[in-house]
């Protein structure tokens, strides 16, 4: 979920008493690769917008900055889709158009200096300016660091967005349409399952999973487990990401007969739940035959 924050400071230009004036500033923060809006990020607008009717200011300053985990154009570009953004809000609620001007600053002047490539939350942001009429004593707010959730670590639309990592551990459940008995059944797999994804584009991510489980209504009941490494192609830029990809493991353990699998598998993330339902085919069987791996888990984003 994005995070947002807003910071008013008062600053006296020391020039005369009668033309001392404060700069008065609102700053949105945004998610990796996002440019829209949240409900949070216009409450703040329309502070923006009460402000410069209260105090009648002849200028809005409004300049939009990204991270440096993408390229300089792609970040130039971003900035200012940020900032048009903001400047398309602040016209909705009567901040007239000819006293905004927009600035796209791309990944220079960032709040938090670091390496290029990282990615940092609080330089993905919004900046509002207007010079206002000084108040006797003006209240500065802290504010509060942008949270995890926000981080996708690089400019990427995983989401919601997305995020750059994300740990998950959840449960795990497998329908098995061949066992390894003599009778060659069906069984079940149950189980937990730990998995990392993490986004190397602004459309797709890398994953890893381990799974434990019991393998059973089998001719061989007993543990087992599930290695896999894939790729998904993310589709969507919002707290609901629908994803589709690809999983090349090895399953083994009591029932089964151990071999390397490939497969599709199809994914939903809802607000940090990550659900996922996977077809592994193992090379020693036919088509038909293969594992159906469904999980469900609580990711933690960073």
């Amino acid at each position: 979920m994005h995070r947002l924050a807003l910071t008013a400071a008062a600053c006296l230009f020391l020039t005369s008493p009668a033309w001392a004036q404060a700069d008065t500033t609102y700053t949105v923060y945004f998610g990796l690769n996002q440019a829209s809006l949240d409900a949070g990020a216009r409450d703040t607008l329309a502070q923006a917008a009460n402000t410069y009717t209260q105090t009648g200011t002849s200028r809005v300053d409004v300049t939009g900055y990204t991270d440096l985990s993408g390229s300089a154009a792609t970040n130039e570009r971003l900035s200012e889709q940020r900032a048009e953004a903001v400047r398309a809000e602040l016209v909705r609620l009567g901040v007239p158009e000819s006293a905004i001007a927009v600035t796209a600053a791309g990944e220079s002047d960032p709040a938090v200096q670091t390496p290029d490539g990282v990615a940092e939350a609080a330089n993905r942001r919004v900046v509002v300016s207007m010079e206002t009429p000084p108040v006797p004593e003006p209240a500065a707010a802290v504010p509060p660091p942008p949270s995890a959730d926000m981080a996708m670590d690089s400019e990427t639309n995983r989401g919601t967005e997305f995020f750059g990592g994300e740990l998950s551990i959840g449960a795990l459940y497998g329908y098995n349409m061949e066992d390894a008995g003599d009778n060659e059944k069906s069984s079940h797999l149950a189980g937990l399952n730990v998995g990392f994804d993490y986004a190397v584009t602004d459309f797709m991510a890398l994953s890893l999973e381990q799974a434990g489980f019991y393998n059973f209504y089998s001719d061989d009941d007993g543990l087992g487990g599930r290695s896999a490494a894939g790729v998904d192609f993310t589709l969507g830029v919002t707290d609901i990401v629908p994803h589709i990809g690809a999983n090349i493991g090895y399953l083994y353990g009591s029932g089964i007969e151990d071999d390397w699998f490939a497969g599709p598998e199809v994914g939903l993330n809802i607000f940090g739940f990550d659900a996922k339902v996977a077809y592994d085919m193992p090379f020693n069987r036919d088509l038909q035959d293969g594992v159906v791996v469904a999980t469900v888990g609580l990711g933690l984003r960073f």
